[in-house]
């Protein structure tokens, strides 16, 4: 598959350097809207870099457009994108409102074209265990859910759902799908808890950008049922860490998964599922009740 970056800042960067690693996915450049970073970025993987988007979409050889420039502005490039008859990779948040999404699921049937969700969390290993554990039913009927997600103010934005929540509400949606009820609250878009009712159970996710300057990005997930339970926690310094622990009536034990890179993992089954039309782990299909549920989470903090 050969690939296009729209975004040469940090995202679009690091998947520059991604891409050469990974079997399949040829990229062929990049660009950004000053081109001062894409310019850097294109020498040093010997890459073409575009004047800009537009003719980057006039290369006829590209299979593939990553685009990697603020949420605003993914919908309307993803939607020229996939009329040209490229499929796309959104990262990140993928859109900033329903009627985005409403646009490029039409879009994206109109066309035949798949827009793929870079939601690093669904190809991490140790998430991939929480999920096999419910699925096989290990840990009996589940029967709780707590979700934590902290940063300093790094991270901080004026829509804490959207731009750091949302991926903790995709994975309690594939794990227990659509909430019955919502409750939710903030604090000037610093802290924000979400309390999702599912008949007798109820799950919790919080998310915090008021931490100190140097404290760890951080996630804590709580999965219980009625035969055992999982938690981890995972931090990033300057390289990730976790511990993860599995409880069950005959007792605990740490648990350690596969190690590596999420973001590479995330890309190399998107370019594989692209190439043999096995998509159903990352488009847009896949991840609309969360964007639905994180959104109405959203007009709730208002």
């Amino acid at each position: 598959m050969n690939i296009g970056i729209i975004g040469s800042g940090f995202t679009g960067s690091m998947h520059a350097g991604l891409y050469a690693k990974i079997h399949g996915a040829v990229l062929k450049g990049i660009t950004s809207r000053t081109n001062v970073s894409a310019m850097e970025t294109a020498q040093k993987y010997a890459v073409f870099c575009y004047a800009d988007y537009k003719e980057m979409l006039d290369d006829d050889s590209l299979d593939v457009i990553d685009i990697c420039t603020p949420t605003v502005t993914h919908a309307s490039i993803a939607a020229e994108c996939m009329r040209r008859g490229k499929h796309v990779i959104l990262e990140f948040p993928a859109v900033s409102n329903l009627s985005e999404l409403n646009d490029l699921q039409n879009i994206s049937l109109q066309t035949g074209k798949t827009c793929a969700l870079a939601y690093y969390s669904r190809f991490q290993s140790q998430y991939s265990y929480l999920f096999d554990a419910a699925f096989t039913g290990s840990l009996g009927k589940i029967n709780g859910v707590s979700i934590s997600r902290k940063s300093s103010a790094v991270f901080a934005t004026d829509d804490i759902v959207n731009n750091l929540m949302s991926q903790d509400i995709d994975f309690m949606v594939r794990l227990l799908g659509r909430p019955d009820k919502i409750h939710a609250s903030h604090s000037k878009q610093e802290q924000a808890v979400i309390v999702f009712e599912y008949g007798g159970l109820s799950a919790v996710i919080e998310g915090a950008v008021n931490m100190h300057d140097n404290f760890p990005f951080t996630t804590r997930h709580c999965v219980s049922g009625t035969d055992g339970s999982i938690s981890l926690f995972w931090k990033f310094t300057n390289h990730p860490e976790y511990v993860m622990t599995q409880t069950s009536k005959e007792g605990a034990k740490n648990i350690v998964t596969e190690d590596y890179d999420p973001y590479q993992r995330e890309l190399e089954l998107i370019i594989e599922g692209l190439a043999s039309e096995n998509i159903s782990a990352f488009d847009l299909n896949s991840a609309a009740a969360g964007i639905e549920t994180a959104f109405e989470c959203r007009s709730l903090l208002k």
